[in-house]
């Protein structure tokens, strides 16, 4: 290697001046790419719920996701399924129109809707699964899969 060419690059290979800029403005580009996904993948583990488990024979408060907990659950055996009663709490500072949720118990699942629940209160919720034993599992899973929020703007 002559010492006449200008500029030595990355892993002391003769790299024109230019062409040193453009490897370290590649890795650049590399870098900041990886962060972005790494962000999006933090973002959306954050978003993505892990599954929750509700006990259906406890009547305490318990969490449902991060907006949403239920209390005073019942379940009982109704014809060929499972009747599930309780109360649906909205923890947030926001009225919530039109829930729609879903429960599953076991391998079965039903939807239901509550018309709204006010900030920081409760709204009474029954549901049949059919086709779901109770004797097989005490447990559930609740889903809010949409609603709709108000506020107001003064």
């Amino acid at each position: 290697m002559s010492k006449d060419k200008k500029g030595y690059g990355i892993l002391q290979m003769e790299v024109p001046h230019r062409g040193s800029v453009y490897v370290v403005f590649a890795i650049v580009l590399v870098a900041i790419a990886v962060a972005i996904l790494y962000g999006i993948f933090l973002l959306r583990k954050m978003y993505t719920e892990e599954k929750r488990f509700i006990n259906l024979t406890v009547p305490s408060v318990q969490r449902v996701d991060n907006v949403f907990l239920v209390a005073k659950l019942s379940a009982e055996k109704h014809l060929k399924g499972v009747n599930v009663t309780g109360v649906m709490i909205n923890s947030t500072a926001l009225e919530q129109k039109d829930i729609k949720f879903k429960i599953s118990v076991g391998d079965q699942s039903a939807e239901f809707i509550v018309d709204r629940i006010s900030s920081g209160s409760g709204r009474k919720f029954e549901v049949i699964i059919p086709n779901a034993w109770l004797e097989k599992t005490a447990t559930a899973q609740i889903q809010c899969l949409e609603s709709s929020i108000s506020y107001y703007i003064e």
